[in-house]
């Protein structure tokens, strides 16, 4: 990707050029551009401190069936989430996700969101962020008459709270790499489904299209939602097994060479350079710091030592979403479900869209009865 980039900067400004993995190499070498650690915590645990943990503190406060009981500085990301599931893995709350605008453009016409959202000024999560959460998650243990154990990290942003069908434990400061679950594994097939979504994505964008103006924050929400939806039942149990939290679990993650499929293929038909590693990708957020991005023609615009055009400042400018009519969604419902029905191995999705159908059904039934209450109104009037 990054050689394709350089040969339309090169057409760009009339250089004869052609880049080659040459190029590409030395290049680094010459900027220092690598990817590495700018801070990790794992080589600053303390393992006697994580040790006591598990052994001592751990089981008295938790115990299981027949059992006896890097980080660093916040980069300037432009939203940020929470994650939680149980120790199983057969329940995952759904996902918290902070931006920067409390009413972004793109969620103009949207009613329903795939996660619960909040806004701050710095996509931050916040003491007040957390407190308001945990409430509102309290509010419906209680009405499910469900108590739960829930660890967290040991930072300002979660205070202790007072709640009462969740029980807060706290981890010790600094072993979040070592004791956190979401940290041994969670969040990294998180972050690798969705910067899959993203890059397909991307790939399948015009070629004179703008990347950072095509995916808006609702993208975004939704790619975050279908990939957490895709970590495993087994890839949570296996985490917590490997933070040293319960031992009855066997090893190794699960992976299903399939997920990577339409990736591969949308690859090989464009003919694009990837990284060799995927998961250096899937990390990058971990590794760069984000700064001020420019666009192409800026960039070019420097090079040429013209002036740079000022950025409007608006981070989200992807067109508010249409309203979709009823009928068209029962069409694209129908339609849905025949593509599906002329594919071998389909049921479960055949399933999933007769039960859309219902759903669908019952609105198209409400908004005529609506009308026909409408009608007769007037009609009396």
């Amino acid at each position: 990707m990054l050689m394709m980039k350089a040969n339309e900067f090169g057409e760009a400004v009339g250089a004869n050029f052609k880049c080659s993995s040459g190029w590409l190499d030395r290049f680094k070498k010459r900027h220092n551009i690598c990817f590495g650690k700018i801070c990790g915590e794992s080589a600053s645990v303390d393992q006697s401190v994580t040790n006591d943990w598990q052994l001592q503190t751990w089981p008295t406060i938790y115990k299981i069936k027949g059992e006896a009981c890097s980080g660093g500085k916040m980069f300037k990301e432009r939203i940020n989430s929470m994650i939680c599931a149980n120790a199983s893995g057969t329940v995952k709350r759904k996902l918290l996700v902070i931006g920067k605008y409390n009413s972004p453009r793109c969620f103009k016409n949207v009613k329903t969101l795939p996660v619960d959202y909040c806004a701050n000024n710095k996509s931050w999560m916040s003491s007040q962020n957390f407190t308001d959460y945990l409430k509102k998650w309290d509010c419906e243990l209680i009405k499910a008459k469900t108590k739960i154990l829930l660890l967290v990290d040991n930072c300002p942003a979660h205070p202790q709270v007072h709640l009462h069908n969740i029980k807060l434990h706290f981890l010790p400061p600094n072993t979040t790499s070592v004791l956190q679950p979401m940290d041994q594994g969670v969040i990294n097939s998180l972050k690798q489904s969705y910067r899959k979504q993203l890059l397909m994505k991307i790939m399948d964008l015009p070629e004179d299209a703008n990347p950072t103006k095509a995916v808006s924050l609702l993208d975004a929400v939704n790619m975050l939602s279908v990939a957490w939806e895709s970590v495993s039942k087994e890839t949570i149990r296996n985490c917590f097994r490997h933070a040293g939290l319960v031992k009855d679990i066997p090893d190794g993650l699960d992976f299903d060479p399939e997920d990577d499929e339409p990736l591969n293929k949308i690859i090989e038909i464009n003919n694009v350079v990837v990284l060799s590693k995927f998961d250096e990708y899937s990390r990058i957020d971990e590794n760069i710091i984000a700064t001020e991005e420019h666009s192409d023609t800026d960039l070019i615009q420097d090079f040429l030592h013209e002036l740079l055009e000022e950025d409007s400042g608006d981070e989200d400018l992807a067109q508010p979403e249409t309203i979709i009519k009823i009928e068209d969604a029962m069409n694209y419902s129908r339609k849905l479900k025949l593509y599906f029905q002329q594919k071998e191995n389909s049921s479960d999705a055949i399933n999933l869209l007769n039960k859309l159908e219902i759903k669908l059904q019952k609105d198209f039934a409400n908004k005529a009865f609506t009308q026909k209450k409408i009608t007769d109104f007037f009609q009396k009037a």
